[in-house]
C-alpha cells in the first residue's frame, strides 16, 4: 500500500471503489439525511495501516518513524486517534474517509511541514514536492478563493433554477413564515421540520457579509435569481452546521 499511497485525494477516489454501506443505511430510520450523514455511510476498498502510513511519511518527507524516533511516532499516532478508534496491541487501519480527515487536520499539516527532511535528505525530491502540493490543495476549501469560486457556482445554479417561476413563489411563501408564525415549533412532519430548520438558518445568520431578509416586502421585491442564490447558500450553511456538530 505504501507504494501507491498519496495525499492526492482525487487520485484515491478514482483508483478505489466507493460504495454505500447498506447496513448503515438500513439502520438509519431518518426520512432525510444530510450530506455529512450520507458521507459517513460511504465505504471504500481503500484501507491503509498506520505502519504503512508512517513508512510513506518517512520515505517521502525524510521524517524518521522508527522505534528510536518515538516522538514522531507518538505525534502521528495521536493524530490518528482523532479520526479513528485505536486499540493497544491491535493493528490500526484507516478507511478512505478517515484518511482524508487525517490529512486535512491542521496539526497533521503542521507536523509534515515543520519536519520536512529534518532527519535526512530524501532521494525523490519530485515526489516530495508533489505530495506537499497535494497536501496544500486539500486545504483549498479553507481559502477565500474557494469561497469566491463557490459563490459564482451557486449564482450559476440560481440562474437556471430561476427559470422555474414556481420556485420563486414557494421561496416567497417559506421565507415569509418567520414573520408570521413561530417556525421553531416542531411538527409531526419530518420533511416540514427540515424545511423550517433551513429557513431558520437564514435568519440566524449573524455574519455581516451574508445578507438576510428584513421583511416580507423585502422578500417579495428581491430579484428571483438572488433569492434562489440565498436559498442555495442557506442549504450550505445548514449542511456545514450539521457537519460541525458531527466533528
Amino acid at each position: 500500500m505504501k507504494e501507491t499511497l498519496t495525499f492526492n485525494i482525487d487520485k484515491l477516489k478514482k483508483d478505489y471503489f466507493e460504495y454505500l454501506d447498506t447496513t448503515k443505511f438500513k439502520e438509519n430510520k431518518k426520512v432525510w439525511l444530510s450530506a455529512n450523514e450520507i458521507k459517513a455511510m460511504m465505504d471504500s476498498t481503500f484501507k491503509v495501516s498506520s505502519s504503512n502510513l508512517r513508512e510513506f511519511i518517512e520515505e517521502t518527507f525524510g521524517i524518521r518513524m522508527d522505534i528510536d524516533m518515538s516522538h514522531n511516532r507518538n505525534q502521528i499516532n495521536s493524530l490518528i486517534k482523532q479520526v479513528t478508534y485505536t486499540k493497544k496491541g491491535k493493528r490500526t487501519f484507516l478507511n478512505l474517509n478517515e484518511y482524508i480527515k487525517l490529512i486535512k487536520l491542521d496539526d497533521f499539516n503542521s507536523f509534515i511541514i515543520n519536519n520536512i527532511e529534518k532527519d535526512f535528505k530524501v532521494k525523490n525530491r519530485r515526489k516530495l514536492e508533489k505530495e506537499l502540493m497535494y497536501l496544500q490543495i486539500n486545504r483549498y476549501k479553507d481559502t477565500e478563493q474557494y469561497k469566491l469560486d463557490n459563490m459564482l457556482e451557486l449564482q450559476s445554479f440560481a440562474y437556471y433554477l430561476a427559470i422555474l417561476d414556481v420556485l420563486d413563489e414557494k421561496l416567497n411563501y417559506w421565507y415569509s413564515q418567520p414573520f408570521i408564525h413561530n417556525t421553531y415549533v416542531k411538527t409531526k412532519n419530518e420533511h416540514l421540520n427540515n424545511l423550517l430548520d433551513l429557513i431558520n438558518t437564514h435568519y440566524e445568520n449573524e455574519k455581516l457579509s451574508k445578507y438576510k431578509f428584513h421583511s416580507i416586502e423585502d422578500i417579495e421585491t428581491t430579484n428571483p435569481i438572488q433569492k434562489i442564490y440565498f436559498f442555495l447558500r442557506d442549504i450550505q450553511e445548514l449542511e456545514n452546521k450539521k457537519a460541525d456538530h458531527y466533528k
